[in-house]
């Protein structure tokens, strides 16, 4: 029994030989150091921050927006008439949504400037354009989307609101609403066809009206 007790007392103090030894073995230097903090001030370098300047003409592989068709609806300048990419089932519906949140209450569902805040809401020196004057109905790609992306007149920008892809959608949608109110059947492809007569109350559907 006594050799028992005798083996508990080492072995304590052990344990506690060890944890003492942890103790002072575990020291700070290794985290509490000499080293330069971002926006702390620094003596290392001329102007007194720890922070560097970027280098002259870094850009973020995020950020860079080096193709300005797209960025800008613009080449060289001038804007664009086509679109730079595909266009996608998904973005035109895409586009549909975006439109009547952003768009409609002044440009109105149809496009004929004859939204809500035209008929009832601010008193504008300049109703909103209708969107299918022909001088619109003529305008390239790029202007509707730098109107979007900028403003111009009352409209303020909605760069900050929408991103790149998202202004880009609305102006599918735009092109689709225009050629939408002077189209004709003949217009709509031979397999879709169906998808009109299918459609209550449309002009397809109604055997009085003629194909234009």
């Amino acid at each position: 029994m006594l050799k028992y007790r005798r083996k508990i007392v080492l072995f304590e103090k052990i344990s506690v030989s060890l944890f003492i030894f942890s103790l002072f073995g575990c020291h700070t230097d290794m985290w509490v150091q000499p080293k330069v903090k971002a926006q702390h001030e620094s003596e290392v370098f001329p102007h007194g921050q720890g922070s560097r300047d970027l280098p002259k003409g870094v850009v973020s592989k995020e950020h860079l927006k080096d193709d300005d068709a797209y960025y800008k609806g613009r080449i060289d300048g001038k804007l664009v008439d086509v679109f730079p990419f595909k266009i996608t089932d998904k973005m035109m519906r895409n586009g549909l949504v975006l439109y009547n949140d952003f768009c409609s209450h002044c440009h109105g569902a149809t496009g004929n400037g004859n939204g809500m805040i035209a008929q009832r809401g601010l008193n504008l020196t300049r109703n909103p354009r209708n969107l299918h004057e022909k001088r619109l109905l003529d305008a390239p790609v790029g202007h509707f989307f730098d109107v979007i992306s900028n403003g111009s007149g009352v409209m303020f920008p909605l760069a900050s609101s929408l991103n790149t892809e998202e202004r880009w959608q609305i102006v599918a949608y735009i092109k689709a609403l225009q050629a939408s109110q002077d189209g004709r059947l003949s217009d709509v492809p031979q397999m879709h066809l169906k998808d009109l007569y299918a459609v209550p109350n449309s002009t397809a559907a109604n055997k009085g009206i003629e194909s234009k």
